[in-house]
């Protein structure tokens, strides 16, 4: 399915002559996003380069069985000097997102910081995505986008497989975690031939299927339930069924024991019920933000309604963030939708 094998020899190549990397992913890392970089930050390693692997935010408490998930370095630690200094000629690459910003680490580590930028991604990018950094890094940047991908960790899997790289089953197990994630453990539309494919050759290399589901939808805290419990309890159905919301609140959380990750896809309770076309849930948080995930099951374009308010994502899957009250929300969503015949 390797669509671009020019612009994936081109980062081949750039990664071959370079020999410092920081790899980083976007805030709120899935495990998509996680083990992406950390299959990268092994292959690399194991290249003989130095990489730094870095995020802005923790691992999920469902994601720390990742090998290598204990090598993460927050970008806040960077800058103050308690981890490894950055050197001048490191080559930033940039996963499962095409926006500098939505890894939260300029603030902490500026562009200027480093040589050249590598983007891989499957999301909808804006026009010339990284253009405003043209004038700052000293060599262009070097961007592979793939909307039809099914997850960033299909693209490492192809970088990986352009360079010659062997697959380890350390490598394979975060790989393997990355597409099982995004697919909805091989549910959702993106799920295709090439997707099991892989799949199959992530196995064959020592990804252990059972376990790595075990660790990623079975060892939930019961606070996490109590929290869902209360998040149906706030089910509201419009248009005929046809779009569900739901949301939890920061006194949800507190009455819970729950905290934020601890409500991960909820949103896919919602787009399970039998009517709803578009599932539409609300996550307010204590600092007042309100963290909205969209998900459609056919022909509802959600990466459209979430771009509409500064967000992005995929055509089924997508979202947006916003400093407003949940009721505020739901109406201002609710007028975007006045128009939509719904089938």
């Amino acid at each position: 399915m390797k669509k671009n094998d020019q612009q994936l020899e081109k980062i081949a190549k750039l990664i071959e002559e370079s020999r410092n990397f920081l790899i980083t992913a976007h805030q709120k890392p899935d495990g998509d996003a996680i083990g992406s970089l950390l299959a990268l930050y092994l292959a690399l390693t194991q290249a003989g380069k130095t990489v730094i692997p870095c995020l802005t935010d923790p691992v999920p408490q469902n994601l720390l069985f990742l090998p290598e998930s204990g090598s993460i370095v927050f970008a806040s630690d960077l800058a103050s000097g308690r981890s490894p200094t950055l050197p001048q000629d490191t080559i930033l690459i940039v996963l499962d997102c095409n926006e500098l910003q939505r890894t939260g680490i300029l603030p902490f580590l500026p562009a200027h910081l480093f040589e050249t930028a590598v983007v891989l991604d499957h999301h909808i990018a804006r026009p010339e995505p990284l253009s405003e950094f043209a004038g700052i890094f000293s060599k262009p940047p070097l961007l592979y986008i793939d909307t039809e991908a099914f997850s960033t960790a299909a693209l490492v899997y192809w970088l990986l497989e352009t360079m010659n790289r062997p697959l380890t089953p350390e490598i394979a197990t975060n790989i393997y975690t990355g597409v099982v994630t995004d697919t909805g453990s091989f549910c959702h539309s993106n799920t295709n031939a090439d997707a099991l494919e892989m799949a199959a050759a992530l196995v064959r290399a020592g990804a252990n299927p059972h376990r790595i589901s075990s660790q990623l939808f079975q060892q939930y805290p019961v606070s996490r339930h109590r929290l869902l419990a209360m998040a149906l309890n706030t089910l509201e159905l419009e248009y005929n069924g046809k779009v569900g919301f739901m949301y939890v609140s920061p006194e949800m959380f507190l009455q819970s024991g729950a905290n934020e990750e601890d409500a991960h896809d909820f949103v896919g309770c919602l787009r399970s019920i039998d009517t709803v076309e578009l599932a539409v849930f609300i996550k307010e948080t204590s600092n007042g933000q309100s963290n909205v995930s969209l998900r459609s099951k056919s022909y509802f374009n959600a990466a459209e309604l979430a771009a509409s308010f500064g967000g992005g994502g995929h055509f089924h899957a997508a979202g947006f963030r916003m400093n407003r009250p949940i009721a505020e929300i739901k109406g201002m969503i609710l007028a975007k939708l006045a128009d939509v015949t719904w089938q």
